[in-house]
């Protein structure tokens, strides 16, 4: 999987259930060091198999580091490192990211979107050499789409202090076709707007013709059984009823492409209070 067995990097850094055998079999060759940034209430106040069992297996002894976002007088985690975050940002960022408030003053600021961009600016800090990302895809809907971001924005950052970063040549992460040079210009929601009209427009007139041809097949059907219409007339109209259907679910397919398009154009910010347990109910216990 990922590649990531063949690697020979000098440490294997990881997060969330990767090391979990059960789960990710013989993916890792081992492990270097781990993260686990999220609150701990998370996993204290979680009825979710997966991630009671996770919040055990953090609480015992390991022979690599976890970092943690913060120590909890209530819990002992063995392994526990808190994430150096203050010494990260100012190394990282050093009060180079500013935003411009509304009264003209500018203020310090950093971005990180998702867990791994935490470990890349971690490698950035300790002045690794090279970085090789496996499995960092985040391709999918859901809380990926504001994550993806911050990932690539602090790769940039690797790749701007001389680092080299590497990928899988199946991996999507920080890769797309060369703006101006390999694709077209950029396409506006008004133009996916008007696309997603046509298109709608394509379906019904499609779903129209099936319908006759559908009600056509259906007729000479029934007079085939009395013999007045012969089988290979019934053959040849099945299959134009087949590519009917073809048709109609190749629109399907653009109005929903099309759909998807403006749905990342109109994302939202996510809202700030996040129920993770309905979150990670997709991950199988």
């Amino acid at each position: 999987m990922y590649a990531v067995k063949d690697s020979k990097a000098d440490e294997v850094w990881s997060l969330s259930w990767m090391y979990d055998q059960k789960i990710y079999t013989d993916v890792l060759p081992r492990m270097d060091r781990m993260f686990e940034l999220h609150k701990f209430w998370i996993f204290k106040h979680s009825n979710k198999t997966l991630l009671k069992t996770h919040w055990k297996w953090m609480q015992e002894e390991h022979d690599f580091p976890i970092y943690i976002q913060e120590e909890d007088p209530d819990v002992v985690i063995p392994s526990g490192v808190v994430f150096p975050l203050d010494e990260i940002n100012d190394d990282v960022f050093g009060g180079r990211l500013l935003t411009l408030l509304p009264d003209g003053t500018e203020s310090e600021d950093i971005y990180y979107s998702c867990t791994i961009s935490f470990m890349i600016a971690l490698a950035i800090h300790e002045g690794f050499e090279r970085i090789e990302l496996y499995g960092m895809e985040m391709g999918t809907e859901s809380e990926y789409q504001y994550q993806v971001p911050g990932a690539n924005f602090i790769t940039g950052l690797a790749v701007g202090r001389g680092i080299t970063v590497v990928r899988p040549d199946n991996s999507t992460f920080a890769r797309s076709a060369v703006y101006a040079y390999d694709i077209t210009q950029m396409i506006t929601r008004a133009q996916l707007d008007s696309g997603l009209r046509e298109y709608q427009m394509q379906l019904e007139n499609e779903i129209a013709k099936m319908n006759v041809v559908k009600g056509k097949f259906q007729m000479m059907y029934g007079l085939a059984k009395s013999g007045k219409v012969t089988p290979e007339r019934l053959s040849q109209l099945q299959l134009e009823v087949i590519d009917a259907e073809k048709r109609v679910e190749r629109c399907i397919g653009a109005v929903q492409s099309v759909e998807w398009q403006m749905g990342v154009i109109d994302l939202k910010e996510p809202e700030p209070q996040v129920n993770f347990d309905v979150g990670l109910e997709e991950v199988k216990e």
